[in-house]
């Protein structure tokens, strides 16, 4: 499974924005997309699951579908 700052990052980037859009896209800062895509933050609330999936432009269940949290198969 795909590490989380790796699919996340993955996921901005074929988005074709910066961390600093989809900061204001999400409403978290800068700084906790860059500790994300670090991986220094290890998990995620489901509220920063929700933000950044409406960043990206992502259903929730699409977003935790592509981050490797829910498997395509079972829904």
């Amino acid at each position: 499974m795909e590490e989380l700052s790796a699919a996340i990052k993955r996921l901005r980037e074929e988005t074709g924005i910066r961390k600093s859009e989809l900061a204001r896209r999400s409403g978290l800062t800068r700084a906790y997309i860059t500790d994300i895509e670090l991986g220094k933050k290890k998990k995620l609330s489901l509220e920063s699951a929700g933000k950044i999936s409406e960043g990206l432009g992502l259903t929730k269940i699409e977003f935790l579908q592509e981050i490797g949290y829910l498997d395509k198969a079972q829904l």
